[in-house]
């Protein structure tokens, strides 16, 4: 199987062709519709998404990167949720050291979680990569109040990233 280099540089080789099937499927292009920083994220998951089935393997090191990732994903979509910054806004002046410590704390737990999966289970099907997508979608939608095109797009990339993973590892398990 291959290792996390290969995995990473198909991802960014693939990637473009990702994006051009997006422009000639849906006739958007996401940097003049939804802006470079959606391209450069859309980047990033899919990418992200090349590698991430092998989070549940103790020697990955995708997964000592997404412990330290995961809870700064959290510490940006509290900060951009309206409807969680109202809720921490009625601690006053210690709204802003809740709201931090409170996403760090759910990141890292999540992180944790991921240790209590088996290598090449859950993490390795196609129900994981349209749980991922739907994951960034939602995310983007209430996490990051991005408009729905632009939260799409992401959900693709982060899905097709997961997908090229599966097909890497000859492992498409539903």
């Amino acid at each position: 199987m291959p290792g996390i280099r290969v995995h990473l540089l198909l991802g960014s080789l693939l990637y473009p062709v990702f994006y051009i099937s997006y422009f000639l499927l849906s006739k958007i292009d996401p940097i003049t519709t939804f802006g470079v920083d959606v391209v450069i994220l859309s980047y990033i998951l899919f990418v992200l998404g090349s590698d991430l089935p092998d989070i549940d393997a103790d020697f990955a090191p995708i997964r000592y990167f997404t412990h330290a990732i995961i809870p700064a994903f959290f510490v940006y979509c509290f900060y951009k949720s309206d409807l969680i910054k109202n809720f921490f806004k009625k601690f006053g002046t210690l709204y802003g050291p809740f709201l931090v410590t409170s996403s760090v704390l759910f990141g890292l737990l999540t992180g944790y979680f991921l240790k209590l999966l088996k290598h090449r289970g859950f993490l390795h099907t196609v129900r994981f990569a349209v749980l991922y997508g739907a994951t960034i979608f939602l995310a983007a939608i209430f996490g990051m109040n991005m408009k729905k095109n632009a939260a799409i797009f992401l959900s693709l990339s982060s899905f097709f990233g997961v997908v090229v993973h599966l097909i890497l590892d000859k492992e498409i398990k539903f």
